[in-house]
């Protein structure tokens, strides 16, 4: 799930930062390569971040009633972890 989650994302990023890189060319094409890289790299952190915040909201939200579950039959966090890991086995 993490992984296809993960997947997903990357595309959705590339596509969200390889449009206004065309626009920018675009609209300036005597712009530097160098200019039009720092302009990428902007781009993309603002786009990385909030897809970054988004993607932990969603893993957490979806193992939320699982682990208020294991603290409801008072589980420490070391045994969720190594049950977790087990089960992956």
């Amino acid at each position: 799930m993490i992984l296809m989650s993960t997947i997903g994302a990357i595309t959705d990023v590339t596509i969200s930062i390889t449009s206004p890189m065309r626009e920018i060319f675009y609209h300036n094409p005597l712009i530097s390569r160098k200019d039009l890289f720092s302009s990428g790299l902007s781009i993309g952190g603002d786009i990385l971040g909030t897809n970054t915040n988004t993607l932990f909201f969603v893993f957490f939200g979806g193992d939320m009633a699982l682990l208020i579950w294991f603290i409801d039959l008072s589980y420490s966090v070391g045994e969720v972890v190594i049950q977790k890991y087990s089960v992956l086995k």
